[in-house]
């Protein structure tokens, strides 16, 4: 609530997590493999959660298949494109993706300072990379976090060289012979 305090939105939405399997899981059988199962009680302090804030007027979600920030990143993208500004609150930098001239992410954390990111910041942020390409430096590079293994030899510095130099995996593709590593 003390969001809500903060920054009295005209419309909130908090999305949940589905069970999986997701899009993803099926695309990559090991996507997300090496996380441990939520306990019972989580799943159950969840439900209480969804209860308390439907009981107060406040929109849940979740949509089966798609995680929460597939949810998130739709309703903003969306919302952008009819010229609505949102804020998406998250403690996921993936959700860096959507940022656009109408959204910005706000990321959380315990153990740093929460932080507010727009598209000029996101840059600074992973290294002059537009937030958009993301997925892209991702797939180059993998994420541990998600169980996604990018490609043998190529890390975080790497990947942002080949992004720099073809701005994204679609360029790379028609022009492979020219990105040396």
């Amino acid at each position: 609530y003390e969001i809500v305090e903060r920054y009295e939105p005209t419309g909130l939405v908090v999305a949940f997590d589905p069970p999986p399997p997701t899009f993803r899981h099926h695309l990559y059988p090991g996507y997300k493999g090496d996380r441990p199962v939520p306990p019972d009680e989580f799943l159950d302090e969840c439900h209480e959660l969804e209860e308390l804030l439907s009981s107060n007027g406040i929109t849940t979600c979740m949509m089966p298949g798609f995680e929460a920030d597939d949810v998130l990143g739709t309703l903003s993208s969306r919302s952008s494109m009819l010229g609505i500004s949102s804020l998406i609150y998250t403690c996921d930098l993936d959700l860096l993706q959507v940022l656009d001239q109408n959204t910005e992410v706000e990321v959380f954390s315990q153990y740093w300072p929460t932080r507010r990111f727009d598209v000029e910041s996101a840059k600074r942020r992973i290294d002059g990379i537009h937030p958009i390409n993301l997925p892209d430096l991702k797939a180059l590079m993998g994420d541990k976090s998600d169980n996604l293994p990018g490609i043998p030899g190529i890390g975080a510095k790497s990947a942002t060289a080949i992004l720099s130099e073809t701005g994204d995996i679609e360029t790379l593709y028609k022009d492979l012979g020219r990105v040396q590593h």
